[in-house]
């Protein structure tokens, strides 16, 4: 997995100081990658969670995934699904969550391009945090005169 946060820290100065606000943020290649190495991840402290203004994230890290197949099996659970593994999460706000989805337009067995996951290390527990399709997204709905003086606008 690429972590984030150390990139960063190799970085300048305003990118060292970014670490003092930033959740500690994972990129894995696939689940399995993921699933073999969350016993290394590294999670975020206190004060970062409070001054990043998420105390929530406090012991927590981000792990983002890309191109995964998204499943609700439950009304508080999900599961991710890569060519190598299948990872269960939970949902934290399901109401919420339905909200999200339908804004979306993402069902059962599409392929979103971007998951991330808030880890729990203590606990072993993986909650959705955030999930965007890209790609097969509904059209936005034609809005007349958007471009309507397009031509004259010299």
């Amino acid at each position: 997995m690429l972590h984030l946060n150390e990139i960063k820290r190799r970085k300048g100065l305003e990118s060292q100081l970014e670490l003092y606000v930033h959740p500690q943020t994972y990129v894995a290649r696939t689940i399995h990658d993921f699933l073999r190495e969350k016993e290394e991840v590294q999670t975020t402290g206190f004060w970062s969670a409070c001054l990043g203004g998420n105390p929530f994230l406090y012991d927590s890290t981000l792990i983002q995934f890309q191109n995964v197949r998204y499943w609700r099996v439950s009304e508080d659970t999900v599961h991710l699904q890569d060519i190598t593994e299948t990872l269960p999460a939970s949902i934290i706000f399901p109401l919420a969550w339905n909200m999200i989805i339908e804004s979306q337009g993402i069902v059962d067995g599409d392929k979103v391009q971007e998951a991330i996951v808030l880890y729990q290390k203590s606990k072993d527990k993986s909650y959705l945090y955030k999930i965007r399709k890209s790609i097969d997204k509904p059209k936005p709905a034609f809005v007349p005169g958007l471009f309507q003086n397009f031509r004259y606008a010299r």
